[in-house]
């Protein structure tokens, strides 16, 4: 997760590399990370974590996300989307991988597009204004999605706005799928959807504040 240390822009990495540990540890392989559409200018600029993180955080959170998607194996897939959402040049991209990313939050389809953004809400924002906000947003990125997938790009004035407030959806995107992954590392994957309801009336508490 990209954003999740990145003081600006999202941290990059730009290679993987295998280290084995047997005597002395030595670097087995080591290869570029492609699919990335701009990522030369990516790599030109200066990426730094905030001041408040340390080793230990970082570590900590890699845990989690381990254990959550030990769960749920369709996890890395929309973890995959959120990323590659930061680092997409195109805006179309970008929307279709964000809103694919939140959509594997929910189950089914009837309403998706109202529940998405109601249960965004109400897990990547504390107080009632701002999930107001959020649940407008979600809605506004659901309907650029559509007209995306369904060829109505010209007509639709919904992409735009949601390039405009790109860094909002970021934001709220990261609140989410965040919030995700903290519950899901300690509960079962099963109780998700109670969960969500639980908390829409008001009979269960944030796992985070």
């Amino acid at each position: 997760m990209f954003n999740n240390f990145a003081a600006l822009s999202p941290l990059l990495l730009s290679h993987a590399f295998l280290i084995e540990k047997k005597v002395a540890t030595r670097v087995v392989l080591g290869t570029e990370i492609g699919g990335i559409d701009n990522i030369t200018s990516l790599k030109n600029r200066k990426y730094r974590c905030r001041t408040n993180i340390n080793r230990e955080d970082i570590d900590n959170f890699y845990r989690m996300i381990d254990t959550a998607c030990g769960k749920q194996k369709t996890l890395p897939y929309a973890l995959e989307r959120y990323n590659t959402s930061l680092l997409r040049k195109d805006i179309y991209d970008r929307i279709l991988d964000i809103a694919i990313s939140l959509e594997s939050l929910i189950s089914g389809n009837n309403e998706l597009s109202f529940r998405l953004a109601l249960y965004c809400a109400f897990i990547s924002k504390k107080n009632k204004r701002q999930r107001q906000e959020a649940f407008d947003l979600v809605r506004l990125l659901y309907k650029a999605r559509s007209a995306i997938v369904h060829g109505s790009i010209s007509s639709n004035s919904s992409i735009e706005k949601i390039e405009q407030n790109w860094e909002s959806i970021k934001k709220l995107a990261i609140g989410a799928m965040n919030y995700y992954l903290i519950y899901l590392s300690s509960n079962k994957k099963e109780d998700w959807d109670s969960h969500l309801k639980k908390l829409l009336f008001g009979n269960t508490k944030r796992v985070i504040d």
